[in-house]
């Protein structure tokens, strides 16, 4: 048994680290876990971090700031090409019944998430 525990001590060490350091350092919603918000500037981009952040991710800062930035791109792109949607489907429908008014609502329809994109890309 006891010529087991090197092998043990060899496998199950790395497996652990492996799984601590696979963490993400962040989240962009409030958890448990990850609770203490964070904020990119200048685009104001919110992300939360756990009370760890600054001493396990110090020197790592500006590649996760760069991370949690690409992340709100993709998410902001998804939900813009949703608006450009309900958008076009508005106008569609709008132009199908021939109601001007409505067409010009569509036409003016609010994007806030494409207009995000456009301000931080």
């Amino acid at each position: 048994m006891r010529h087991l525990i090197p092998i043990i001590v060899f496998i199950v060490i790395p497996i652990l680290n492996w799984l601590l350091q696979s963490e993400k350092p962040y989240n962009l919603n409030k958890t448990r876990y990850y609770y203490d918000v964070r904020y990119i500037e200048p685009e104001n981009l919110r992300y939360y971090v756990n009370s760890k952040f600054d001493t396990l991710y110090n020197s790592r800062i500006d590649e996760i700031e760069r991370e949690v930035l690409r992340e709100h791109i993709i998410i902001l792109q998804h939900e813009c090409s949703n608006e450009q949607i309900i958008r076009s489907r508005l106008m569609m429908n709008a132009k199908w019944s021939g109601d001007e008014k409505a067409y010009n609502r569509a036409s003016n329809y609010d994007m806030p998430k494409c207009t995000k994109l456009s301000l931080i890309t």
